[in-house]
């Protein structure tokens, strides 16, 4: 019985159960001090994502502003035209659906008289690219895109619109 109660490294039983109650404090300790520090992060990273404005649920603090640009064939400029008129609905409440706010198209005539139309709206939704694919399979936005497409120049390879980046 006595050769039961000592360990194999040759200390007595009781000896072991005090280490045992020392090692389970120390565990203690520290899975306090990982608690109290994912604590901190978590409060830290709570506190970067309101200063950015993305909590989750909620529309960016300040809103997401396009501009882009392509070219209007000369012969459809008159055509054209038209179709952006306040009286054409055309495909506005769309765009408002879809978070796309203050929707503006310039022309300009440039290099040699050719003329250029220049869009600018604001976006304030919670997700960009998925409110812009969402629109982007509206059937009536399909329709209008196949109505003003053939009017346009597209540039610098692009196939439609090019985003121009702020200076």
């Amino acid at each position: 019985m006595a050769l039961r109660s000592r360990l194999r490294d040759g200390r007595p039983a009781s000896t072991h159960s005090s280490l045992r109650s020392s090692a389970s404090a120390r565990c203690e300790e520290i899975g306090e001090g990982i608690r109290a520090l994912k604590t901190r992060k978590l409060l830290v990273a709570r506190a970067l994502l309101l200063a950015v404005g993305l909590t989750a649920g909620t529309p960016h603090a300040s809103p997401r502003r396009v501009e882009m640009v392509i070219g209007i064939k000369p012969e459809k400029h008159a055509q054209y035209k038209p179709l952006h008129a306040d009286t054409n609905p055309g495909v506005r409440d769309l765009l408002s659906q879809y978070h796309m706010k203050y929707f503006s198209i310039y022309v300009q005539k440039m290099d040699e008289g050719k003329p250029y139309l220049f869009g600018h709206y604001e976006y304030d939704g919670p997700d960009y690219y998925a409110d812009t694919a969402r629109l982007a399979r509206e059937q009536r936005n399909v329709d209008w895109l196949a109505s003003t497409h053939p009017m346009q120049i597209s540039l610098g390879g692009h196939t439609t619109w090019t985003q121009m980046q702020q200076a």
